[in-house]
């Protein structure tokens, strides 16, 4: 029993390669019976194509040799409720769980057949296998039988044209390889449909990015995202796609699919609470919280009135219908102006603008829960705008805005902390291992836009708080989660709190000689504090001692400070690239940094470390 895993052939060339072949069967699940060919007659229906099984009668009283094509391209099968005779396409030495398991709770055991011993080996869902039906290898051949017609997609990569730069090493084109392999096979499986005539590139710079037959890639977690536009392009047939927020919103919807648990509908709450703009009106809001954000609550929304399939329908409809909107209503079942009003709706209830965006003032808002007095709320209020003010009086920064949600107890606020909080390590980890959340936090949470915070904790909130969340709302209008490199971001917000605490003094070196002290004692280059590339080990910011890197950010940025003058910080802010040029160049923060602070970054690395090896030992 084999499994047939070259191309269509025609069963005469098999008995012409095998003159020992005395009869060919082959199950036709459709109808329940063999298809027999032998040399001098074929049943009708009986065909040799990638993914079949096959019995071979061989004549004679000696094993033979026989060597075949065999290809890897991605195959999907059509397998009926019942009985299936079908051959793995995969790789050589696959888990039988592996390999078996798309086919999810429809598969009720497989079996194989050992012509040596003259015997079936069984699988059964469940139960761990033993033996020598523990893996699986390109050929074989399993009897199947499912208790549902179902789908099953066989990871290949054959037509895909991989180009890698020469920097990208051998164990990453291997997990590239395999990732997209594995990506094509889900959406096969999920949605049925696949397009494998694509060129892969990747390199170490630029971002993510697709047209039609292209993906460009710097590392595999984008694949899927990537893959799902091909496909959405090859669908359209060239058509013009329609908005663009569906276009994103259901990649990134597929994308988390994929990624097994889609905690992302946690995650990208904030993000949409974020702007107030309307899908209706894309030009009014952030184009990233728009069209990934916003898009993903929308597509989801929409798969969940419509179905999964829909998502990908809608491309399919486009080459047929008069207007993207004519191809909206057919593939959804309702018309545009009914699902823009449905969704508003549905908006905000899921993810309701933060405060700060409801009225007219740019300033920091604070929202009291719960038995606070007035007298605290004033003081608070009065706290948040003196650090506001001091910011645009004494840096030259622009006014800004976000909320604080105060409550008397965690109580009266964990509601906004469960609905805003977005912490993608955490989100990473329960993903990927299923790790409970043992913890939550019972005095503060914040993110971009927004803080939560209790007043019965023991630690109030300061004037630090308040510049982290002003410098991270500044961030909203580039679309970016940091500032480029990382340690500009944590030495401005340490170096603007220092000189709130000091406001007055003309000088705050007394103010920086604890950091002084870490950083004598310490050997790594300010440039080890850059963003990590793609493909690359990862730098001190991610091991390092958080002491060290906050006081070799803080004197950088006082360096930088003193030479240029104290408004270059948020000059630099504002010069910075949105989010889609610094997709396509991650270094693109480099002409706005020489701009700002006159001098490049080659330039400063080399002059602060020669500063650096100047300081006095305290």
């Amino acid at each position: 029993m084999v499994g047939w895993v070259g191309p269509a052939t025609p069963v005469s060339e098999l008995f012409e390669a095998i003159p020992e072949l005395t009869q060919v069967l082959a199950w036709d699940a459709e109808v329940g019976r063999y298809r027999l060919a032998t040399p001098t007659r074929t049943d009708h229906g009986l065909s040799l194509t990638r993914g079949g099984g096959l019995w071979l009668e061989i004549g004679g009283d000696a094993a033979i040799e026989w060597n075949r094509a065999v290809s890897d391209e991605y195959v999907l099968l059509l397998l009926r409720t019942g009985w299936n005779l079908v051959g793995w396409t995969g790789e050589d030495g696959t888990s039988v769980e592996e390999a078996l398991g798309r086919l999810g709770g429809a598969l009720d055991a497989a079996a194989r057949w050992d012509a040596e011993a003259g015997r079936y080996r069984v699988h059964h869902p469940g139960i761990q296998a033993v033996g020598d039906f523990s893996t699986v290898n390109h050929g074989d051949a399993l009897w199947v039988h499912l208790g549902s017609t179902t789908r099953w997609a066989q990871p290949g990569t054959g037509r895909v044209v991989f180009e890698f730069d020469d920097e990208i090493p051998p164990d990453s084109r291997a997990e590239m390889r395999e990732e997209m392999g594995r990506v094509m096979a889900f959406f096969g499986q999920r949605l049925g449909v696949h397009h494998d005539e694509i060129t892969l590139s990747v390199s170490r710079t630029g971002g993510c990015a697709s047209k039609p037959g292209f993906i460009k890639l710097n590392h595999p977690w984008c694949v899927a995202h990537e893959y799902f536009h091909i496909l959405q392009f090859a669908l359209a047939e060239g058509h013009q796609h329609g908005p663009t927020w569906l276009l994103e919103g259901s990649a990134t919807y597929m994308e988390e699919l994929y990624d097994d648990g889609l905690e992302f509908r946690r995650w990208v709450a904030p993000a949409a609470a974020s702007h107030v703009a309307s899908i209706r009106t894309p030009e009014a809001a952030p184009k990233g919280r728009l069209n990934y954000h916003l898009g993903f609550i929308a597509a989801d929304w929409l798969r969940e009135r419509a179905g999964e399939p829909a998502l990908l329908d809608y491309y399919r409809q486009l080459p047929s219908s008069g207007s993207w909107e004519e191809a909206f209503a057919t593939a959804f079942g309702l018309p545009l102006g009914e699902f823009y009003e449905a969704f508003e709706a549905h908006r905000a209830e899921v993810a309701p603008a933060l405060p700060h965006l409801t009225d007219e003032v740019v300033k920091p808002v604070a929202v009291f829960l719960g038995d606070v007095p007035e007298e605290t709320r004033a003081t608070l209020q009065k706290e948040m705008d003196t650090v506001h003010d001091f910011l645009i009086e004494r840096f030259g920064a622009e006014p800004a805005e976000y909320s604080v949600y105060f409550g008397a107890t965690w109580g009266a606020v964990s509601q906004h902390a469960r609905r805003l909080s977005a912490n993608p390590w955490w989100d990473d980890r329960v993903r990927r291992y299923s790790l409970p959340l043992t913890w939550e936090p019972r005095c503060s949470r914040g993110f971009t836009g927004w803080m939560v915070h209790a007043l019965d904790c023991e630690r109030p909130l300061d004037h630090q708080s308040y510049i982290n969340s002003y410098l991270r709302t500044l961030l909203v209008d580039k679309e970016q989660d940091s500032l480029s490199p990382m340690w500009i971001e944590a030495g401005g917000a340490l170096y603007l709190g220092i000189s709130f605490r000091s406001a007055g003094a003309t000088d705050i070196d007394d103010e920086l000689v604890p950091s002084i002290r870490v950083v004598q004692q310490s050997t790594v280059p300010l440039e080890e504090l850059a963003p990590t590339a793609s493909f690359r080990r990862k730098g001190h910011w991610e091991s390092g001692d958080s002491r060290e890197i906050g006081a070799l950010s803080l004197l950088a940025v006082d360096w930088l400070l003193r030479r240029a003058g104290e408004g270059a910080l948020f000059e630099y802010v504002r010069l910075l690239p949105d989010e889609n040029t610094r997709l396509l160049d991650p270094q693109g923060w480099q002409p706005a940094f020489e701009k700002a602070f006159g001098l490049t970054i080659d330039s400063f690395y080399e002059q602060f470390e020669a500063y650096r090896a100047t300081l006095p030992v305290p």
